[in-house]
């Protein structure tokens, strides 16, 4: 016998009932989400996917949706030990759940800090504190310059979707926009793709894809692989939830990055199987840099080793070319997940050497969060230029990622939360952008230095969704997002790529700003591919345009990161 903790949240919009076939012999309305490993003990949860049965120490933690149905008994003869009912809008009691709460949105104290500095000298525009403040930081620009920056931009941005491709359409002739693409975000998992469920969603997944490719224009997809998503408990790599995506992008010549590794995109970033992480004698501690020779980095290496056999024995040379990048784990110098794990550039580099041979051609890609990984990054670089330069020359990617319309929370130094694009003492929303600004020109001097190593800059993620709610953004904010990208980030004359994140969500919910979003960037696709904005794209309007996509929308089932 074993012992169970049963634990329910009431449910939210969808209706579990719906899928009964997706609970069928499990208990009823299950969904599993991923506790983290307490900070205190390795005997503590393990990772598990939605759907799944998790493993404890000592008992099993299942979590229910909805509250208001009444679990019935498992198949084993597990004893239910307690039922509790949690309110998802509400606190959650951190000590029951085993540390649950604590991992949203952790970040470096370091980190903290500079955003708290940077929203000080924001909010101490206009008064005597300005000057002190901004003394104590070199090379700050001037707070009152970014800010007005900001403001005209967001007024000048506050247009139809038809506007803003008529009006700053020529500024993106050289950048196209693409996706990444997450199949998890339909709930396909190696648990379900082949029960009725899966397969329904598996094909409301790929109609996903087809839209965004040839209604929207889209291209140049990044693509995902959790390491707890294809490989079998027999720590066999079983392909099934990729392999419908992967070979349509490479039948179709879609241009891939390849995400492989322990993080890869989507939350909580790392995604390594429970079996792994039990098997280890030691569980790396949250915060650590992980090494290749440590129990955990040789673990992810003989898995990547695996991964990349698979391909090998199961695509030809000619379709594996069509991996135009790779990129070797997710934001690898950010502690951000729900273990805050970093990967240390010995590490990243063995990741590097075994892509090459799969993917000789291809790009690197690496991303930062924001700025803040950025010189990081381009110091690796320089480093693999330095030792490889003929073996990597013109084939350095760096991806900022950017989320202007996430509500992200840091830890403030003093203990208390702060909200990163409404900062302490500022009455109106900023961006990255005018932090980078305030904290001397960052963003300019990165791509000063890009260029100088060679080295392309993209948008690695173009959030279209707000973290944490259910909201999507409005075509206004849209507009606003991807024209300080393009200016402020992108290099000029310089051809990029904006990777949107959380396209699916938008094309999930027909309203009139997602219609306009859509509108906006099969413009920039088009307009990417003729370098002009033609007489025809300005007549085409977002009416006949929608029309043209409609059959393609179906009811996606989209989790909150």
């Amino acid at each position: 016998m074993g012992r169970v903790k049963l634990v329910a949240f009431p449910d939210r919009k969808e209706n579990s009932a719906d899928r009964p076939d997706f609970w069928k012999n499990r208990v009823h309305g299950v969904k599993v989400i991923r506790p983290r490993f307490n900070r205190n003990s390795t005997s503590a949860p393990t990772y598990g996917q939605r759907g799944q049965i998790i493993n404890l120490d000592q008992e099993r933690l299942v979590i229910l949706r909805p509250a208001k149905l009444t679990p019935v008994t498992t198949q084993s003869k597990d004893i239910i030990t307690e039922l509790k009912v949690i309110n998802w809008r509400k606190d959650i009691d951190i000590k029951e759940m085993d540390d649950l709460a604590k991992v949203r949105h952790a970040n470096k104290i370091a980190t903290a800090k500079k955003f708290l500095l940077a929203g000080l000298l924001v909010g101490s525009v206009g008064t005597a504190v300005a000057p002190v403040v901004e003394s104590a930081v070199s090379e700050v620009k001037s707070v009152p310059d970014s800010l007005t920056a900001y403001n005209q931009d967001s007024k000048d941005t506050n247009i139809s979707g038809e506007k803003f491709v008529e009006t700053f359409g020529k500024e993106f002739s050289g950048t196209k926009i693409g996706v990444t693409f997450i199949p998890e975000e339909y709930y396909l998992s190696l648990d379900n793709i082949h029960t009725t469920y899966g397969k329904k969603q598996m094909e409301h997944a790929l109609n996903g894809l087809i839209q965004m490719h040839e209604q929207l224009g889209i291209n140049d997809i990044r693509l995902g692989i959790r390491w707890d998503n294809v490989v079998d408990k027999n720590g066999n790599i079983d392909f099934s939830v990729y392999k419908p995506f992967f070979d349509y992008m490479t039948s179709h010549n879609m241009n891939i990055v390849f995400s492989f590794g322990i993080k890869t995109p989507g939350w909580g970033e790392d995604h390594e199987p429970d079996k792994v992480l039990l098997s280890l004698k030691e569980i790396p501690p949250d915060g650590s840099v992980i090494y290749p020779d440590s129990e955990f980095g040789q673990a992810a290496l003989k898995y990547v080793d695996k991964l990349f056999t698979y391909l090998q024995k199961h695509y030809t040379k000619e379709q594996l070319a069509r991996v135009t990048a790779f990129q070797p784990e997710n934001e690898p110098f950010q502690s951000f997940g729900e273990h805050g794990w970093t990967m240390s550039e010995a590490y990243l580099t063995e990741l590097i050497f075994k892509a090459v041979k799969v993917f000789p051609n291809a790009e690197i890609y690496i991303n930062s969060a924001g700025f803040l990984n950025a010189d990081q990054i381009l110091d690796y670089y320089e480093n693999l230029l330095t030792l490889y330069p003929n073996k990597f020359k013109n084939k350095l990617v760096l991806a900022i990622d950017d989320h202007p319309n996430a509500d992200i929370t840091v830890n403030d130094p003093l203990g208390g939360k702060i909200k990163i694009y409404n900062p302490p003492l500022v009455n109106q929303r900023i961006d990255e952008i005018v932090y980078a600004q305030v904290l001397g020109d960052k963003f300019e001097k990165i791509r000063e230095r890009a260029e100088k190593l060679g080295v392309r800059i993209v948008m690695g993620e173009a959030g279209v969704g707000q973290w944490g709610t259910n909201k999507r953004i409005t075509i206004e904010q849209f507009n606003l997002m991807i024209l300080r990208q393009q200016r402020e980030i992108l290099i000029p004359g310089q051809d990029s790529i904006i990777y949107m994140y959380g396209l699916s969500g938008v094309l999930e919910y027909g309203s009139q700003d997602n219609k306009q979003i859509e509108y906006v960037m099969k413009m920039l696709n088009a307009n990417y591919a003729t370098k002009k904005v033609t007489s025809e794209m300005q007549s085409y309007s977002p009416s006949a345009f929608i029309k043209e996509i409609s059959p393609f929308r179906r009811g996606i089932q989209i989790y909150p990161d």
